[in-house]
């Protein structure tokens, strides 16, 4: 238990770190390399999360590959002046960060979902510190921080015994292809992806009128970063299958009411609850590639991105996002596990007859 909840500490703090790291360098004296930069990025960053995963599944060093990406992002400091290598070089980074630190929180977590949450929730709130210090905060310190996260990241694991091997699932992916297939796992995941691809689009092209206010945005971010902790908590203490379609149903509600920034704040906490939900799902559905899964969660949120990324679709009303929740929730119902039912207490009928015979 103690290794546990080192390895989430650190791996939670660095998380923090690493997406403040490269909020600087992306928005920081416009160094990204303009529209297209910032696309590389967000390519390299998460969609190919994907392969990483398969990559991570495969190697067995997590938290090599987490303190190799806190390297990648600390080395992005030096590159300002070829604006695209800085993109590909801090995207991929956070790439190797987020593969090699979530396949050991996946393993870590035994199914349970509120360490998800805890693991995933502090970069929203690197990214809002990152973005409102860019070309303030010097890059050293970013760049001590980094190093600072990678020594603790393998310090850990070197004191629990975990970095020469993490101790992952033999890599198969039988529960889902191939003949041994289980027959409904194919739609499942296929609805969860979708359900992220809604939720990274819903997240990017909603924007309510109250949020650029310098009080409430700080409030909006942090409402999401409650929210996926509280996801995890709500999954693990009432059951995904019920917490996560409740949530974005109340989400929906209240993105109509989303112009009152109390009521629109409730909405984006609400809406985030399915993120650990959605995850610790996928893992279920891939035990023997944890790696893949979290790295499909993450490309769906890429996938998301495009429209609003490349201008193909128009800013997304209150309406539209109320209904996408409906939607999400409808898509969410079957895709995730039934809760497990406790033990009868009662005594089966035939042992109750027996001793009733005598």
């Amino acid at each position: 238990m103690k290794g546990r909840s080192a390895r989430l500490i650190a791996y939670s703090a660095a998380h923090f770190f690493v997406d403040f790291a490269c909020a600087l360098l992306l928005l920081g004296s416009g160094r990204a390399g303009g529209p297209e930069g910032f696309l590389l990025y967000n390519y390299c960053a998460f969609a190919l999360q994907m392969p990483l995963g398969i990559l991570a599944d495969r190697l067995d060093k997590n938290a090599g590959l987490a303190a190799l990406g806190c390297g990648l992002v600390a080395a992005a400091f030096a590159l300002p002046a070829a604006p695209l290598a800085l993109a590909v070089v801090a995207g991929v980074g956070n790439a190797l960060f987020h593969v090699g630190g979530g396949v050991d929180v996946l393993g870590d977590g035994g199914g349970r979902a509120s360490s998800l949450g805890i693991f995933v929730s502090p970069g929203a709130l690197g990214l809002f510190a990152g973005s409102a210090l860019a070309g303030l905060f010097p890059g050293i310190c970013a760049v001590l921080l980094l190093a600072l996260c990678a020594g603790a990241i393998l310090f850990v694991a070197r004191l629990y015994g975990r970095l020469r091997r993490s101790g992952n699932a033999a890599l198969c992916l039988r529960g889902v292809l191939g003949p041994r297939r289980r027959p409904a796992a194919p739609l499942a995941v296929a609805g969860l992806v979708l359900v992220v691809v809604l939720r990274s689009y819903v997240g990017l092209a909603v924007q309510m009128p109250w949020q650029a206010a310098d009080g409430w945005s700080f409030a909006a971010v942090l409402a999401v970063v409650l929210g996926k902790c509280a996801g995890g908590l709500a999954a693990d203490r009432f059951g995904a299958r019920r917490a996560g379609p409740a949530s974005l149903l109340a989400a929906g509600a209240l993105f109509l009411l989303g112009e009152n920034p109390l009521a629109g704040t409730a909405a984006l906490f609400l809406f985030n609850m399915t993120m650990p939900m959605t995850l610790s799902a996928l893992a279920r559905l891939l035990p023997g590639a944890k790696g893949l899964a979290f790295g499909l969660t993450t490309f769906a949120l890429f996938l998301g991105f495009l429209p609003v990324g490349l201008n193909l679709a128009p800013a997304a009303g209150l309406w539209t996002a109320a209904a996408l929740c409906a939607v999400s929730a409808a898509l969410l119902l079957p895709s995730l596990p039934a809760p497990e039912r406790a033990p009868s207490r009662l005594l089966p009928l035939r042992k109750w007859v027996q001793i009733r015979a005598r």
